[in-house]
Formats: structure tokens, sequence, C-alpha cells
């Protein structure tokens, strides 16, 4: 009886939560789904396989990074781990479920997702491409209309 009693305790301590959920971590990380104290989504700040933030980091291997699901919950534990992150979860812990969901979805991100650059290359040369023809375009319009003025500045200066 004492070990029948033991082990229904164990089997109540364990939580069918643990295991996580992929999907549900997927729709907790794109703000599908809402954090239960009202914290911000993920990708707000950050990205995982190219979709997501810019702020903080790519998440897409962070999985491995981090060491597995422990290393995960260690650092979501109390939303404190990183300065950046301390006053947006400071009032909003993750609860243990939504840590567990998001580890499962990092876990499958790290087996299938493609961590992206911090700011594409293509974006760079359209962005620089943008600036040399913003430059052209007002040389042609407004190049000479100062010349006139300034002719007569230098004029007036010689005497």
């Amino acid at each position: 009886m004492k070990y029948l009693l033991t082990f229904l305790l164990f089997l109540i301590s364990i939580s069918p939560s643990l295991a996580g959920d992929p999907q549900t971590g997927k729709k907790l990380f794109f703000g599908e789904i809402r954090f239960s104290n009202g914290g911000l989504q993920c990708m707000a700040c950050h990205k995982v396989d190219g979709s997501g933030g810019t702020l903080g980091p790519d998440l897409t291997k962070v999985f491995t990074r981090y060491g597995g699901a422990e290393g995960i919950k260690a650092v979501l534990q109390g939303g404190t781990a990183f300065p950046t992150m301390t006053p947006i979860y400071r009032e909003a812990n993750l609860t243990d479920e939504e840590i567990s969901h998001l580890a499962a979805f990092f876990e499958k991100m790290a087996q299938e997702g493609e961590e992206t650059g911090r700011f594409p290359a293509g974006l760079f040369i359209f962005a620089f491409g943008g600036f040399l023809g913003l430059l052209f375009v007002s040389q042609a319009v407004w190049g000479g209309r100062l010349k006139s003025v300034r002719r007569k500045l230098v004029e007036s200066s010689k005497y």
C-alpha cells in the first residue's frame, strides 16, 4: 500500500505539460496565443527561421546554444536573465507550461530551422542603392538652385 501511494503521488507530481507542444510554443512565440501573465510575445524582439523582430538575437538555434530544454527553462524562468527582458517580464513571468511549450518549439527549430543574419545583405544593397538614387535625384532637381545666390555673395565680398 505504501508503494502504491508513493507511485500515485509521483504520477500526480508529473505534469503532462512538461513535455511541451511545439505547435503551442510556436503560437506563443508569434503571439497567436497570449501569455497567461500578460508578457510580450517573443517575436516582438526575436526571430526564428527568418521571421520576427530584430532587436534581440535570432533564436532559431537557441536550443542547441543553451544546452537543451533545461538551459532554455533556466533562462526563461523569472524572465530577468537579460537586462533588456527584465522590465518586460518582471511582473509577467512565464508559466512552467509556457516555458515547456517554448522549449519544445525551440528544439524543433534547432532541428529544422535556419538562422539568418542580423541584417540581410540584400537589404543593405537595396538601401544603399536607394540612397544613391535619392542623391542623384536631389542633385538633378536642386543642384543649381543656389549658384546665383552664391555668385552674388562672392562678388560682394571682393569689394
